[in-house]
């Protein structure tokens, strides 16, 4: 058995340049991995299995998981299988891109389990087949990611990012997201962004942040202006530098200066979003996580 971890993202930058012929969008997009992951054992077996810990995950053809392993077995002729159980603690439907890390992850671990020696570079061609985002997880690092984001850039990023993500328990599905976008007539320029990151800027990268899909994901979750508004009044204070949507929802995440603000920036969160069970609970979830700067495991 091997337990490898499957390292969720957080979008800094996302903005939507048009439809594609092929049905997708054109975008541009910052992504960073960060430091919630779920955890996945594997291990050989005459027949192909998935468990998993929590009652909302898909254990059958549907989950990215089975569907990466079956791509396996047809691209190598592989006819072997493998006993996957996944720990789930990356939030469903969040943004946070938990199923294609965990796509990602099962390729790279196949592709060792059964010693197939696939490059680097085959195994970026099958991840790409099996989800627009499942590429970038197969790089360990910072990346802008174009065309339907599997075309990945990876680049050094070596600041630390102190996060604090809200996570409602509602997910917002991608494709109501994108049925609710309009076109923007001019999209974003990404310079100013780009430039933060060269220059190592947290400040301005904070500053410059964006992501075309949070008014859209609002109009189906309009607790997320909830969220928005508190971090307009009560942010500066904290050491927030910058806060947005993820992905297309329903994260909502706060860049902070230094990792103890975003401590406190949590604290003050569970403060003002009180949970009484049953009755006031926002059903929201707290992380406070930095982005991960190594290419290791």
């Amino acid at each position: 058995m091997i337990t490898l971890k499957a390292y969720a993202k957080v979008n800094l930058f996302l903005e939507i340049h048009g439809p594609r012929p092929d049905g997708f969008h054109e975008i541009e997009t910052c992504m960073v991995p960060i430091d919630l992951a779920d955890v996945i054992h594997f291990w050989p077996d005459e027949a192909v299995s998935l468990t998993c810990d929590h009652a909302d995950v898909p254990t059958d053809e549907s989950n990215l998981i089975l569907r990466a392993v079956r791509l396996m077995q047809e691209h190598a002729g592989y006819r072997g299988g493998v006993g996957v159980r996944l720990e789930k603690r990356i939030p469903l439907a969040a943004g946070l891109g938990g199923g294609s890390s965990d796509a990602a992850l099962t390729l790279r671990a196949l592709n060792e389990i059964w010693q197939l020696h696939l490059p680097h570079v085959e195994l970026v061609q099958l991840a790409a087949r099996l989800g627009s985002d499942v590429p970038f997880f197969l790089f360990h690092s910072a990346a802008w990611c174009t065309g339907r984001g599997e075309r990945v850039e990876p680049f050094a990023l070596e600041i630390e990012l102190p996060l604090v993500l809200v996570c409602p328990t509602q997910g917002c599905a991608t494709a109501e997201v994108y049925r609710r976008l309009p076109w923007p007539q001019q999209p974003r320029s990404s310079a100013a962004f780009r430039a933060a990151c060269a220059r190592g800027d947290r400040a301005a990268i904070g500053a410059a942040l964006w992501n075309r899909l949070e008014e859209p994901a609002a109009e189906l979750l309009p607790s997320l202006r909830g969220l928005r508004q508190w971090f307009e009044q009560h942010g500066a204070g904290l050491g927030v530098l910058g806060h947005q949507l993820s992905g297309s929802g329903s994260t909502y995440f706060a860049l902070c200066d230094r990792m103890e603000q975003a401590w406190q920036c949590a604290d003050a969160l569970r403060a003002a979003f009180a949970f009484v069970p049953g009755q006031d609970d926002p059903g929201l979830s707290l992380f406070v996580v930095g982005n991960r700067r190594s290419k290791g495991v």
